[in-house]
């Protein structure tokens, strides 16, 4: 019988905590826990990742992911056709 994984996981962006994030199941030995944001400036970033813990399972953390965000790219201004005077 599986035990059922409690505990949260919390993520800093650059040292700044986001909201905690719950624990699931990917497959029958792997759980998971997700950060999705669309907040990110361009240039390089540091996410870390730490789990609570619960009654059965010691908290912990991951090694810590460098994320680099590019800046979009803008398309060169169209040049219009000169109009002529009306």
């Amino acid at each position: 019988m599986r035990r059922t994984v409690t505990g949260s996981v919390t993520f800093a962006i650059d040292g700044v905590p986001q909201p905690a994030s719950t624990v699931r199941y990917v497959d029958q030995f792997k759980v998971a826990a997700t950060l999705t944001t669309s907040r990110l400036a361009p240039g390089a970033h540091t996410i870390t990742a730490t789990y609570s813990g619960d009654d059965i399972y010691a908290p912990g953390s991951a090694t810590p992911i460098v994320h680099v965000v590019t800046p979009p790219t803008t398309p060169p201004p169209r040049s219009l056709p000169p109009r002529g005077i009306d």
